[in-house]
């Protein structure tokens, strides 16, 4: 069984019913928004702003089962990048197209219980990493003298989750806590800007469906929504919030 995690990929849920070892590797593709939020207390041009991106991210995943006494262990890793995308964080300075990059990676270790009454509860830990990169057109910001921000966050994630079989397939709930750090920085020359937050907590539900077409070929739905609260202490306090909600689909090969 796997679980849907603070920004990972399908795990394979249905693999807590099976009875030997598995390695599958998977291709998903998911619509993703991310939305950052500064507070009153951020620097100027950042107080009270919103910043906005819709885009899709692709990625490629590799797990590995394998079946103990009591159930299953499982190692998962997963790697997601966005295509071309846009921000809104400066639209009150310019109207030009405002570019936005996100790129994401998850190792995730975890142990399932050997399925009673039709269901299987698993517990995980994991490490996780993400950055965000909002630009804007050389020039379109004026009196500004950078062209890029960047957000780049990691840390620890435990959590729950259950599967059962259903409809043919089986579903998968889950909850996570993470134990994050944040960092945003800027290109501004010749000396850049860059605050840290170093102790911050988040959480992510998630809700799963994964179908087998044949013995080793199928495929997975996912929804999935995590936030975070940022608190950044240096070189000034304020805080940032960030929520990456999902949904997306995968296909994946199992042997």
């Amino acid at each position: 069984m796997g679980v849907v995690l603070c920004a990972t990929s399908s795990m394979p849920i249905q693999v807590a019913f099976a009875d030997e070892d598995v390695f599958r590797a998977r291709l998903a593709v998911a619509r993703t928004s991310d939305s950052i939020t500064f507070d009153n207390s951020a620097p100027a041009g950042y107080k009270s702003k919103v910043a906005h991106s819709l885009f899709l991210m692709t990625g490629i995943g590799l797990t590995g089962l394998f079946k103990t006494e009591r159930g299953h262990g499982y190692i998962d890793f997963v790697s997601q990048r966005s295509g071309n995308a846009t921000h809104d964080l400066w639209s009150d300075v310019t109207a030009a197209p405002q570019s936005y990059e996100r790129e994401e990676s998850t190792l995730t270790l975890g142990i399932t219980g050997t399925p009673r009454e039709r269901v299987a509860v698993s517990s995980f830990i994991g490490y996780k990493t993400g950055t965000s990169t909002l630009g804007a057109a050389p020039g379109a910001l004026g009196s500004y003298t950078f062209q890029k921000d960047r957000f780049s966050t990691s840390g620890a994630i435990i959590g729950i989750g259950m599967a059962f079989p259903a409809m043919g397939g089986y579903f998968g709930l889950n909850a996570a806590i993470a134990f994050m750090r944040g960092e945003w920085s800027d290109d501004h020359s010749p000396t850049s800007y860059k605050a840290e937050s170093k102790h911050t907590a988040g959480s992510g539900l998630g809700a799963s469906y994964s179908y087998l077409f044949s013995k080793n070929v199928g495929m997975s739905a996912e929804l999935k929504s995590n936030a975070y609260t940022y608190e950044f202490t240096s070189p000034s306090r304020y805080t940032v919030e960030e929520v990456v909600s999902s949904f997306g689909l995968s296909l994946f090969a199992q042997f």
